[in-house]
């Protein structure tokens, strides 16, 4: 028979490293628009059209730093994401087993 406690607990856990991850991907998700800027502005000095200057921040080291950064986020939160979810099916799972059994053996 499995622990009823150690199947809470990790859930608990997967649960906040997924809440945790969600919140730093979507904390890089939201603010890449004023990173773009930013890295606009800094080419503004040298290009005559504001296109110009956003394609050489699109462009630049900095900017590609933080889009790799993004993804890495992204796919540490769709891991965690799908590891708290698969401990949710396999938990159901157990109950409907559970269910079918004292059920097979006439409980229910």
């Amino acid at each position: 028979m499995l622990d009823a406690n150690k199947l809470y607990h990790e859930l608990d856990e997967r649960a906040s490293l997924h809440a945790t991850n969600r919140a730093a991907f979507q904390q890089l998700d939201d603010s890449e628009k004023s990173v773009l800027a930013k890295y606009t502005l800094q080419h503004q000095n040298t290009e005559k059209s504001h296109a110009a200057a956003e394609t050489k921040a699109r462009a630049s080291s900095e900017y590609q730093e933080f889009l790799a950064e993004k993804a890495k986020l992204n796919h540490a939160f769709l891991l965690a994401k799908a590891k708290h979810e698969t401990l949710i099916v396999y938990i159901d799972l157990i109950r409907a087993n559970q269910a079918f059994e004292r059920t097979k053996m006439g409980l229910v």
